[in-house]
C-alpha cells in the first residue's frame, strides 16, 4: 500500500485483510487490532485498549512488534547539524515528551 490510510481502507473492505502500522494511527480506527504474544505460553497482547495506545505494555515491552524512532544527526559542523541537535533536544525536553505521548508515542522519560 501506498500510505497506512490506504492500508486501512483496504483491510476495512477485505475479509480477514491483514496489514501493518503504527498503533497511534490504528486504534481509533474502524478495523481491529491484532493481539500478539512473544511466546507460545504468554498471553496475547493488544497494541490498543479501546481507541487508545497501549502504552503500558509498550513502555514495558511486553508487546513483541516495537520499534524505537530515531534522530540522525550530520555531525559535520553545519547548519544541518545544529538543526538536528535542536530536534533531539525538542523532542528530549518535557514539553518534548508531552508532544511526543500526545500523539499516540510513548515517550522514554517519565512524564
Amino acid at each position: 500500500m501506498q500510505d497506512t490510510t490506504t492500508a486501512i481502507q483496504r483491510v476495512a473492505k477485505t475479509p480477514g485483510g491483514i496489514s501493518y502500522a503504527t498503533a497511534s494511527e490504528v486504534c481509533n480506527q474502524s478495523i481491529k487490532p491484532l493481539a500478539i504474544a512473544r511466546e507460545l505460553n504468554q498471553d496475547f497482547v493488544s497494541p490498543c485498549i479501546g481507541k487508545q495506545v497501549n502504552k503500558i505494555d509498550f513502555s514495558k515491552d511486553v508487546y513483541p512488534l516495537v520499534r524505537r524512532l530515531f534522530v540522525v544527526i550530520k555531525r559535520d559542523g553545519t547548519l544541518d547539524e545544529q538543526a538536528g541537535v535542536a530536534y533531539v533536544n525538542l523532542l528530549l525536553s518535557d514539553r518534548g515528551q508531552q508532544l511526543v505521548n500526545q500523539v499516540g508515542l510513548v515517550p522514554i522519560r517519565d512524564l
